[in-house]
């Protein structure tokens, strides 16, 4: 089992690898945050799935990310009105 240090780091590689390859995508390819979202989505319920995460407390945990991050961190650009 890893410790908390051990996890962080492997969060924030993971977070930065993930960021990079999103710009990539979005750089060469043109992807846009819709289909990004979609991707992405995806593959976060296919990983609680396999945990065997409930709907419930994936939905709680997605909240909870979501009401943390700081959105004056976010550019103008990417706010949808």
């Amino acid at each position: 089992m890893k410790t908390f240090d051990s996890f962080s780091r492997s969060v924030v590689d993971l977070y930065d690898a993930i960021q990079a390859a999103v710009e990539d995508v979005e750089d060469s390819q043109g992807v846009t945050y819709p289909e990004l979202m979609c991707a992405l989505s995806s593959l976060l319920c296919h990983a609680a799935m396999e945990v065997g995460m409930s709907r419930e407390d994936f939905i709680i945990t997605m909240r909870l990310n979501y009401d943390h991050i700081d959105k004056s961190s976010l550019p103008d650009d990417n706010i949808v009105h």
